[in-house]
């Protein structure tokens, strides 16, 4: 029986040379681009209404959550230059997608968790009476939705810098037909990131505004945990 083809310079997860036809390949790359697809549906809807759940939820002032807003997102593209070192250099780009969105499973099942119980956010607000004080966020509940939004930061940032090049991963640049395959991949990225955006935010927004934040944030966690577990 012949022996299958080994691509040199690729190796499976287990740090094995790849198998031609056994490792790879189009149908791997296919449930990569889903999960793709599947994380930026999970998150793109924090970027535009977090304002929302900080100001309206957690009582936070305008200002406030506009900058709570523009930290998270700026500490999330700072980290991705952060795991692309880190991936290149040491722990490579499979471990790098699988521990990243182990990290962004866990900061939307605390945001979850938070938006559920009212013990862990201030009671609501009724800004129709002008007398009325509005509760603050408390120090330990705080301290549980910076934790939360952090690690989702920390998630996503992994998911940036690892998943184009780990798609890629899946292809041997030395044959025609995958070369002109890894081409195309990124075209199928785009349209996921598209599709996955575009879901998020309508429909997901929708739910956190209509249905409540517990909603939302907890679809957001199911739908993470279905893009990690295919990529």
């Amino acid at each position: 029986m012949e022996k299958p083809e080994r691509v040199e310079g690729k190796v499976d997860w287990r740090g094995r040379t790849a198998l031609k036809h056994k490792h790879g390949g189009m149908r791997t790359a296919l449930m990569i681009i889903a999960a793709f697809g599947f994380e930026n549906m999970a998150n793109i809807a924090l970027t535009v209404n977090l304002v929302t759940y900080f100001n309206g939820i957690l009582h936070f002032e305008l200002p406030d959550a506009a900058n709570e807003l523009t930290n998270y997102m700026g500490t999330s593209f700072f980290l991705t230059i952060l795991v692309t070192v880190l991936t290149d250099t040491y722990i490579g780009r499979f471990k790098a997608v699988l521990f990243s969105g182990f990290i962004e499973f866990l900061g939307l099942a605390l945001l979850t968790v938070q938006a559920h119980f009212p013990s862990l956010r201030p009671p609501l607000c009724n800004v129709f009476e002008k007398t009325w004080q509005c509760g603050k966020l408390k120090t330990g509940d705080a301290a549980f939705l910076f934790v939360a939004l952090y690690l989702l930061a920390a998630g996503t940032a992994g998911f940036k810098a690892a998943f184009p090049t780990h798609g890629a991963d899946q292809f041997d640049e030395k044959g025609p037909k995958e070369t002109r395959q890894m081409s195309s991949l990124f075209n199928w990225l785009l349209l996921a990131l598209c599709i996955g955006g575009a879901v998020s935010l309508t429909l997901i927004v929708w739910i956190q505004d209509e249905r409540g934040w517990d909603w939302g944030f907890g679809i957001s966690t199911v739908t993470i945990l279905c893009g990690v577990i295919p990529s």
